[in-house]
């Protein structure tokens, strides 16, 4: 069984990019933009074993979508108990193929501040940038299906790395290495104006790497929807 998501629109931004930076509550307005171009439009269902890893399942079934649904996000109560949920539009799906048209808000921008950790030597340019992310899910509204949910993998020969998505104001770059007792994390984004996929790797030992370069896979949307 799936996990829903638990966050409101007004905290989500905060949340999902705490590992990454300090933030704090200055916003303004975001332009549009948008680094999506590239990527695959078909999408394949797909069912899974599932155990303990989610993003390297064994996939025991993975066939080509052909048919439509309504993508979105879904914000949750922060409460356990209730269900309730307000969806944003954020694209389609027709005949299998897939076409995002993710939202911008101003209230959902947070600056990047680098960290001031003597064992964070982060280089962010522009000095100035605002960021939302870190979108890695969105839910599906497919006929007959319930429960469903698409999201973007690169595949590689030996794992399967879940893309994330991340809006930057500007056009600019993120590089250096933060550490801290439990992790040291290596940072190498160039990122455009917009939208932009990243990857974050866990090497083990409390080792990252994240990174907008995808060169390294295949870039396949997956599919699946509650088997239960």
């Amino acid at each position: 069984m799936k996990t829903k998501y638990f966050f409101s629109v007004a905290a989500y931004a905060a949340m999902a990019f705490i590992f990454l930076a300090c933030s704090s509550d200055d916003s303004g307005d975001a332009a549009g933009g948008s680094n999506l171009s590239d990527l695959p439009k078909q999408v394949y269902f797909v069912e899974r074993d599932s155990v303990n890893n989610y993003d390297n399942d064994l996939i025991i079934l993975k066939e080509k979508y052909e048919g439509n649904g309504d993508i979105e996000f879904r914000f949750y109560s922060r409460d356990e108990d209730n269900d309730e949920y307000n969806a944003i539009p954020a694209g389609k799906i027709q005949n299998g193929q897939i076409s995002l048209d993710l939202p911008i808000d101003s209230k959902w921008l947070l600056k990047w501040e680098s960290c001031n950790d003597t064992n964070c030597q982060i280089s962010v340019v522009p000095e100035n940038l605002n960021f939302i992310g870190w979108l890695s899910s969105f839910a599906a509204n497919i006929p007959n299906k319930s429960d469903c949910d698409v999201r973007l993998y690169l595949i590689k020969s030996d794992e399967n790395v879940r893309v994330r998505f991340i809006y930057f104001s500007e056009s600019g770059k993120i590089t250096g290495t933060s550490i801290d007792e439990y992790h040291t994390v290596n940072y190498d984004m160039n990122f455009s104006k917009g939208w932009n996929p990243v990857v974050r790797y866990h090497y083990g030992g409390g080792n990252d790497y994240i990174t907008t370069d995808l060169s390294d896979g295949e870039l396949e949307w997956q599919l699946e929807c509650d088997q239960y």
